[in-house]
């Protein structure tokens, strides 16, 4: 079962290359669904500006530099649509690679930190990285409050120990953290 998760997806790219975009369409739509089963963070990783960005680029942008043309727009610009077609299968391999590559990532952390864990003496070590991972985005929310209190400065920075301190608290006090 664990060399599952590193023979589907190199085997969904070799038939990226190989298939038309319905059947890698096909593959990459059950890996997805195999990842959203088996560990739903690697999917969650996937949501980064850039790679939206590279999308956009591919699938709106890349078509216009074609010379065939097969759709005329305004401004003289044409749009070939077999450029389309390839900039999609760049995007779905693009996807494809960024899944495997954030599931490596996060098994290899997991593993990693898991070790030094136990070493130190941490024996349930997946429930803390789970509870620290639903508490991530609390403790971004409060540090970016406290960011922005800092520039408009209605904080004192001559004593970081008092800073630092009151942000505990504070951080403490919430009602996510403290449920958990």
């Amino acid at each position: 079962m664990k060399y599952i998760n590193y023979i589907l997806p190199v085997t969904t790219l070799i038939i990226s290359f190989i298939f038309d975009i319905e059947v890698v369409t096909i593959f990459l739509a059950m890996y997805v669904i195999y990842l959203y089963f088996t560990d739903v963070r690697i999917i969650k990783r996937i949501k980064s500006k850039f790679l939206i960005l590279f999308f956009i680029v591919l699938l709106f942008f890349y078509p216009l530099t074609g010379s065939k043309g097969e759709i005329a727009l305004p401004l003289g610009f044409t749009y070939d649509l077999s450029l389309l077609y390839s900039s999609i299968k760049m995007c779905l391999r693009a996807l494809l690679l960024m899944l495997f590559f954030n599931q490596l990532i996060l098994n290899v952390e997991s593993l990693n930190l898991k070790k030094i864990g136990n070493m130190i003496g941490f024996n349930n070590y997946d429930e803390i990285l789970k509870i620290s991972e639903e508490l991530l985005p609390t403790v971004k929310n409060k540090i970016s409050i406290l960011i922005e209190e800092i520039k408009n400065g209605m904080i004192n920075l001559k004593s970081p120990t008092n800073l630092i301190a009151n942000f505990l608290a504070n951080l403490l006090k919430t009602n996510d953290i403290n449920n958990k």
